[in-house]
């Protein structure tokens, strides 16, 4: 069935992003950060925010993600509108920090699905367009 397909689709790009992070991660200034989800339980940190340059976040989350609505179209597997969210000094800028706010800019898709289009999705996405930049050369933590 698509759902079955679908499901497979996102395991397979989960692994690929479970393989792929360290990596990626060991080459920039660029962090990932666990947390909980919106209104979810502490002890369960599953949402996945970019932190850059140390003081910049930047996560992917649903519009009205404390609504009870949100939460049910969620979990029929249905997209929510989502919200790219970005906490951050707004003072000089590092490049690799100004790339990050032009990979927000054009983050065309702005509907979250759990299965395609998600917080792990925009975080692989932004890992991989800041990849080249960096403001240490290439030490990156």
């Amino acid at each position: 069935s698509s759902i079955a397909m679908m499901i497979m689709m996102s395991i397979q790009k989960l692994v690929l992003l479970l393989l792929l992070l360290p990596l990626l991660a060991a080459c920039m200034t660029v962090q990932l950060k666990l947390s909980p989800l919106i209104g979810g339980p502490p002890f369960l940190p599953v949402h996945i925010k970019v932190v850059v340059a140390e003081d910049h976040i930047f996560d992917f989350v649903p519009l009205n993600a404390a609504d009870p609505k949100t939460l049910a179209s969620l979990l029929r597997l249905k997209a929510v509108p989502g919200e790219i969210r970005s906490l951050g000094k707004k003072q000089a800028q590092s490049p690799i920090v100004e790339k990050a706010e032009q990979f927000v800019t054009n983050y065309s898709d702005r509907d979250l699905h759990l299965l395609s289009n998600n917080c792990w999705t925009f975080a692989l996405l932004m890992l991989w367009e800041l990849r080249s930049t960096s403001t240490k050369g290439n030490d990156f933590s």
